[in-house]
């Protein structure tokens, strides 16, 4: 008798470290997510750096183009 009893508590005990175990997880991914999602859009990060390097490589890849299609019109003339 106390063998039934013992096992149907050993269950519930079981059933509840694994619900446990699951919300853990599940909260872990959730704080995850929104620390991504706060990286991604905070307002307060200075995103001036990434624009004049972005600027930069845009005006560099300008001027490459222009320089071969410079070279391009002089070796097969236009």
């Amino acid at each position: 008798m106390f063998d039934f009893i013992g096992n149907i508590l050993e269950r519930i005990t079981n059933f509840f470290a694994q619900f446990l175990l699951l919300i853990i997880i599940l909260l872990a991914v959730v704080l995850l997510f929104l620390a991504t999602y706060r990286k991604n859009h905070n307002p307060y990060i200075d995103h001036t750096k990434d624009q004049v390097e972005q600027q930069i490589d845009s005006e560099r890849e300008a001027k490459y183009r222009e320089a071969l299609q410079r070279l391009y019109d002089e070796q097969y003339g236009k």
